[in-house]
């Protein structure tokens, strides 16, 4: 699935448009082409809901799990 706008992301999530604006300030990752056009990827989604249901914060996790792997720590 390709990138998104606000709208269809809040359609993909089952939750409004002013839910998917507040996770974006609460740390979603989103591309803001300009001020009124912002994308979203449904894979950022999935992470930041998942984040959630595990209490896991799921893109630090990669990022240590990366670093771990790049540094040779096993």
């Amino acid at each position: 699935m390709s990138w998104m706008n606000i709208a269809t992301a809040a359609r993909y999530a089952g939750v409004s448009r002013s839910t998917v604006q507040r996770w974006m300030k609460e740390g979603l990752k989103h591309s803001r082409l300009s001020s009124s056009n912002v994308k979203i990827h449904p894979d950022d989604i999935d992470a930041y809901i998942r984040s959630f249901e595990t209490g896991i914060d799921v893109a630090a996790e990669a990022k240590a799990i990366m670093a771990k792997i790049r540094g040779g720590v096993r």
